[in-house]
């Protein structure tokens, strides 16, 4: 998923949400996710900034495909498509991610960090507690 994508956001508040509070489904189910969308890094090769969608298949074609990725595939600036936002709130999701014993644990952060988007990462203390 990626913060600020309203297909996502929309995703994770309904019918994903609604999938995991029905009665048992948690219970046998296993959730992954990784809060990257599709940003990239800048590359020497494939551009930077403004996003581009073009410059994003030439990083995953060079960078996340080959076998061999050049030494600045991920070291440049991280590229959003969604604003610099997006790249602080998946941040925080993947941090939560991280820290968590398991999807159950940060699946409320992720929910909450998802529905109040706009804040940005100082939605963070809130959706934590």
């Amino acid at each position: 998923t990626e913060a600020g994508c309203p297909f996502c956001q929309r995703a994770i508040s309904g019918p994903l949400s609604a999938m995991v509070a029905a009665p048992g489904v948690a219970d046998i189910m296993e959730l992954h996710n990784h809060p990257f969308g599709n940003n990239y890094f800048a590359t020497q090769e494939c551009g930077g900034a403004p996003y581009s969608m073009d410059a994003r298949h030439c990083w995953i074609r060079v960078c996340a495909q080959a076998a061999a990725p050049p030494l600045d595939c991920f070291a440049g600036d991280l590229v959003t498509q969604h604003g610099d936002a997006e790249g602080q709130v998946n941040r925080m999701e993947a941090c939560a991610i991280t820290h968590s014993p398991g999807w159950r644990e940060y699946w409320p952060f992720l929910v909450c960090m998802e529905r109040e988007y706009a804040q940005g990462i100082a939605a963070a203390n809130m959706c934590a507690a």
